[in-house]
């Protein structure tokens, strides 16, 4: 359940709403200097409310209690709460003061300004105080005028608040377009067609105009004060001065301790120096590392090319050595040793000149030398076993 209270300056309304429907409304006179506290909490006492869970309560205050304005000349901030708290600092610039103490509302930009309300501070603690004592909590106070377009279709309202006469216009979405106070209308002048859950009051349902709008009125209002707003900001300001103290203290402390500005930039600076220079020098080992990794790799390609003898020079070496009589019949090679078939007239000549290549070395006779008639004449053949020469001897073959 939502309770919309309504503070006007003849009168104080209540409307209560739950699921849309209006389930209550009550209303309670103020006389002429009568005590607006009095009413407020005589209304309250009387009024059905349920013990579990405690209705939302949301407050408006009509305008002759609450300034409602568009303001212009504010300073080009981002930030509405700062903007909010220029307006609260310079109040009497933007708003009248009659010798009543004023409480600003938020702001709610608009173009190159912003709409804000000032209510009479009295009747906003009037407000809090008989709805605490009731148990109930004021969600926020808002103007009554932003309240009214939630409970007619119509976007040009006139209000009536005592001798006060107003006419509101709004924009399409229900904002704020213009307020103007008018002169000469009467209370039968204002008297708009209501939305259907108002329309259920039945004769006079438009006197709880303001009341039904504030329930529907969003939590997130800006031009609204929060209840115990200043309180809140009078205890930061205490608890401020306090930790002003302390933080007095620890600046002589850190005064002391810490070294001067200059220092801490100069070692600022060379902590990002070293950083960079640390980060160079990383990058340079491992580019050394890789170097060194394609040097071994190199190192080992260019061995293995010059251990690896070429076929070619190998037969070359070997039919130099030969005797002009003798022929290399078939041969086999290996990377380190190999065997090969001659034919010549003397075994031994043949592995003698052989013995003197550059070539290969530890010749050996495998099996027996065998006899057999070549182009008509007698030659020994023989199978014989070699190493590889190493390939510093090797070199100097090719």
């Amino acid at each position: 359940m939502t309770v919309g209270l309504a503070v006007a300056s003849n009168a104080v309304r209540a409307v209560a709403v739950r699921d849309g429907a209006v389930k209550w409304a009550l209303q309670t006179e103020v006389v002429p200097g009568g005590d607006l506290r009095s009413a407020i909490a005589e209304l309250l006492r009387s009024a059905p409310l349920p013990r579990w869970p405690k209705p939302r309560v949301v407050a408006v205050i009509g305008p002759s209690g609450a300034q409602t304005k568009r303001l212009t000349g504010l300073p080009p901030l981002q930030d509405d709460a700062a903007l909010a708290r220029v307006v609260r600092g310079s109040a009497g610039r933007f708003f009248l003061r009659n010798g009543i103490p004023i409480t600003t509302s938020g702001v709610s930009p608009d173009g190159d300004g912003a709409w804000g309300a000032a209510f009479e501070s009295p009747t906003v603690e009037a407000i809090e105080d008989c709805c605490r004592l009731r148990g109930l909590r004021v969600r926020f106070v808002a103007p009554a005028l932003l309240a009214l377009p939630l409970a007619t279709p119509e976007r040009s309202i006139l209000w009536t608040d005592g001798d006060v006469v107003t006419e509101s216009t709004y924009h399409a979405n229900g904002r704020l377009a213009s307020v103007m106070r008018v002169m000469g209308a009467t209370r039968e002048d204002t008297n708009p067609v209501v939305v259907p859950a108002l329309a259920m009051l039945g004769e006079g349902a438009w006197l709880f105009a303001d009341a039904f709008g504030a329930t529907q009125l969003d939590d997130s209002e800006p031009v609204s004060w929060r209840v115990g707003r200043d309180q809140h900001s009078e205890k930061l300001l205490l608890r401020g001065g306090k930790i002003a103290g302390v933080a007095a203290v620890l600046a002589l402390i850190a005064a002391i301790l810490v070294p001067s500005l200059g220092d801490l930039y100069t070692a600022r600076r060379v902590s990002r120096e070293l950083s960079a220079i640390s980060t160079r020098a990383s990058v340079a080992i491992r580019a050394r590392g890789e170097l060194d990794h394609m040097s071994r790799a190199l190192g080992d390609i260019s061995r293995f090319a010059a251990r690896r003898r070429s076929p070619l020079d190998l037969l070359a070496a070997l039919t130099r050595a030969l005797p002009a009589e003798a022929a290399l019949a078939s041969i086999h090679v290996d990377s380190v040793a190999g065997t090969m078939v001659i034919v010549a007239p003397r075994i031994a000549g043949a592995l003698a000149a052989l013995d003197s290549s550059k070539a290969v070395d530890k010749l050996a006779i495998v099996g027996p030398v065998t006899k057999e008639i070549a182009n008509g004449k007698e030659v020994e053949r023989a199978s014989l076993r070699f190493v590889l020469k190493s390939a510093t001897a090797g070199a100097g073959v090719r």
